[in-house]
C-alpha cells in the first residue's frame, strides 16, 4: 500500500508540472489584454493546493488500499481527460481563465463532447485523487475550494461564450453536455 501511496504522489506532482508547462504552449491572452485579475487567484491556490495535498500524501500514516485505488482511478483519469483535451485543442491556443476575450469558435469534439470544461474537470480530479491518497480530513476543504474555484472560472467562461457569434449555439450545447460530468 506504501508503494501506492507513493505512485499517487508522483502522479499527482508530475501532473502538476505537465500542467504548468501546458499552460505556456497551449494557452493564450490577448495581446495587450493584461493577465486576468481572477486568473492570478488560480496561479496562487492550485499549487498551494497540490503541494498541500503532497505533504498530507507524505505524512500521511496510513494507505489503505481502498482510497489508494480511488486516488490512482482518479489520478489517471486526470492525466488521461487533460492529455485527452489537450489534443483535442490542438494549436487553437485557448484563451486563460477569466479572460475578458471571445473566442471565435466553439469546441464540441473530443472530450469536449462529454464535458464543457475538461480543463476544469481535469484538475478537480487531481485534487480528489490527491485528497483519497492523503486519506486526511484536512484535505477536504482544499477540494471544496478548487471546485468552487473551477465553477466560478467555468460560470465566467460560459457567460462569455454565450455572447459569442455562435451563442445560441452554445446555448444549446449547454443543455446537453454537463459543465464537469456528462449528467450534471
Amino acid at each position: 500500500m506504501e508503494l501506492l501511496k507513493y505512485l499517487n504522489l508522483a502522479l499527482l506532482i508530475l501532473g502538476f508540472v505537465w500542467q504548468v508547462w501546458a499552460v505556456q504552449k497551449f494557452f493564450r491572452k490577448d495581446q495587450g489584454e493584461k493577465q486576468p485579475q481572477r486568473f492570478a487567484l488560480i496561479k496562487f491556490l492550485a499549487p498551494i493546493a497540490v503541494l498541500a495535498l503532497a505533504a498530507f500524501i507524505g505524512t500521511s500514516t496510513t494507505a489503505t488500499l481502498s482510497f489508494q485505488l480511488a486516488a490512482t482511478g482518479c489520478l489517471i483519469a486526470y492525466l488521461v481527460l487533460y492529455g485527452w483535451a489537450l489534443r483535442s485543442v490542438g494549436k487553437n491556443r485557448f484563451f486563460l481563465a477569466y479572460s475578458t476575450s471571445t473566442p471565435s469558435e466553439m469546441m464540441e469534439g473530443g472530450p469536449y463532447r462529454w464535458t464543457r470544461h475538461p480543463f476544469y474537470t481535469s484538475y478537480l480530479l487531481s485534487y480528489l485523487g490527491g485528497a483519497l491518497a492523503s486519506e486526511s480530513l484536512y484535505a477536504i476543504p482544499i477540494v471544496v475550494l478548487m471546485i468552487l474555484v473551477y465553477t466560478g472560472a467555468a460560470r465566467f467562461e460560459e457567460q462569455r461564450l454565450r455572447t459569442a457569434t455562435f451563442g445560441a449555439a452554445y446555448e444549446n450545447y449547454q443543455r446537453r453536455v454537463g459543465r464537469f460530468t456528462p449528467w450534471f
